[in-house]
């Protein structure tokens, strides 16, 4: 029997073997299930984050488009400007269709209303009338943080609310916003913006 194969041993792994290898494939596993869990909660805070300065963003440049325009009045009617001014309201008139008249339509009425009850931001259009049509701009708002503040040419507040008889003297309307947004377990993040508007045609 000179071809006779000499006989081999022919064996698995030992049980050390196989719990060395399942603790190290268990290390790996828990290292990546970390990474994942650590890039997923950053694309959530990241997307709040976002679509809070976004939400700003849009209602920021809404308001600063209406403020400055408040008081437009090419045929000296003297009709235009505020009509109300808080610290969470203001309503603003603009002749912006040239005849003299604040009309119910052409968006020559338009109110912000900061509602702490419901932590929205509201814009209004016609307020008071039979065409007011109503759009909410943030409504994650922290009511706590946000205001509307009046100056006048000096710079001085002219208080809260503004006086009747001191609206036509309002210059300056001092925007301050914060919106909260919910980001999974991160919690909540919230994103201020500040800023200053000038009433361009008020004073001419």
């Amino acid at each position: 029997m000179a071809n006779q194969q000499p006989y081999r041993s022919i064996s698995g792994f030992t049980l050390v073997e196989l719990l060395v290898g399942m603790a190290i494939f268990s290390i790996i596993s828990l290292i990546l299930v970390l990474q994942f869990s650590t890039g997923s909660r950053i694309s959530t805070e990241q997307s709040a984050v976002s679509r809070a300065q976004q939400d700003l963003r849009i209602a920021r440049v809404m308001m600063n488009q209406d403020i400055r325009l408040a008081g437009l009045d090419p045929v000296r009617s003297f009709r235009f400007g505020f009509e109300e001014a808080t610290s969470t309201k203001f309503r603003i008139t603009a002749d912006i269709n040239r005849n003299g008249d604040v009309d119910d339509f052409d968006n020559e009425r338009v109110t912000y209303n900061i509602r702490p009850g419901t932590r929205d931001l509201i814009k209004t259009l016609y307020e008071g009338t039979g065409a007011v049509s109503t759009g909410t701009l943030v409504d994650r708002l922290d009511p706590a943080t946000s205001s509307f503040v009046y100056l006048d040419e000096a710079g001085n507040n002219l208080g809260d609310p503004v006086p009747l008889a001191n609206l036509e003297d309002i210059r300056i309307v001092v925007i301050n916003l914060a919106v909260e947004e919910l980001a999974g377990r991160v919690g909540t993040v919230t994103r201020n913006s500040t800023g200053r508007v000038m009433c361009r045609n008020l004073g001419l």
